[in-house]
């Protein structure tokens, strides 16, 4: 009975270290994760709007940080909410992350 208790605790023991060290790996890999995001702000005028896809079309300056000349692009918004206060010609300040093609916005307000 003893030798089966002493089992059980080594068990348990062994286990829970485990998970520990599964937890630990599992959060430094998704604090790499955020440290590899890069969040770009630029600015720029409002072109176009569509609230279905999610989509806003920006005029905006050059941006240095990708090596991009001054151009006008589709920026996708994580929710219509996002965009749905906007208009045709507003001068926006705009953050956003670049994944591959995508380029999605973090937060966009209308400048005064």
């Amino acid at each position: 009975m003893k030798r089966i208790s002493i089992i059980i605790a080594s068990a348990l023991l062994f286990g829970s270290s485990g998970l520990a060290q599964a937890a630990t790996h599992d959060h430094h890999d998704h604090t790499q994760t955020e440290q590899a995001v890069n969040v770009i702000t630029s600015q720029g005028v409002v072109k176009q709007i569509n609230l279905d896809t999610h989509k806003v079309t920006i005029t905006h300056d050059p941006i240095p940080a990708l090596n991009w000349p001054a151009m006008t692009m589709r920026f996708t918004a994580s929710s219509r909410e996002q965009i749905q206060s906007l208009n045709v010609n507003d001068k926006v300040s705009f953050e956003f992350i670049q994944q591959g093609n995508l380029s999605l916005l973090q937060r966009i307000t209308v400048m005064k």
